[in-house]
C-alpha cells in the first residue's frame, strides 16, 4: 500500500467492505505485515474473542445448576424426618380426642401403634 494515499489497515477494516478498498489500492502492494494485520482483524480476533466467552458461559451455567440443586435439596433428610415425627406425634394427640364405639377405638389404637404412639 502506498503511503501517500493515507489509508491504513485500521481505516479499511472499519468500513463495511475493506477488501474493495484493498483491491482499489492494489492488494498486491500490501506488505506482509499489513496482510497479517488484516487477516488477524478479519479472522483471528473474532474467533479468539468468541472463544474467551465460552469458559465464562460454561462456568455461569454450572453455577446456576449448582444453585438450583442447592435450593432443591435445601431440606435435609434429617429435617424431613423430624417434621414427619412431629406430625405423627401431633396426629396421635388428635386421635386421643376422638371417640367412637369399641371397633372404631380398636382401629384408632392400631393406627396410633403404627404411628409410633403408645
Amino acid at each position: 500500500m502506498q503511503k501517500n494515499e493515507n489509508v491504513t489497515i485500521k481505516e479499511m477494516y472499519r468500513e463495511e467492505r475493506p477488501y474493495e478498498k484493498c483491491e482499489q489500492y492494489g492488494a498486491e502492494n500490501l506488505t506482509d505485515a499489513e496482510v497479517d494485520e488484516m487477516l488477524y482483524r478479519k479472522w483471528i480476533f473474532p474467533i479468539s474473542a468468541g472463544m474467551k466467552t465460552i469458559p465464562e458461559s460454561i462456568v455461569g451455567d454450572l453455577e446456576k445448576k449448582v444453585q438450583a440443586l442447592s435450593s432443591k435439596y435445601a431440606n435435609t433428610l434429617t429435617d424431613i424426618e423430624n417434621e414427619i415425627h412431629s406430625a405423627e406425634a401431633e396426629l396421635c394427640k388428635m386421635l386421643d380426642d376422638l371417640v367412637g364405639n369399641e371397633f372404631d377405638m380398636a382401629g384408632l389404637a392400631c393406627l396410633k401403634k403404627l404411628l409410633g404412639g403408645e
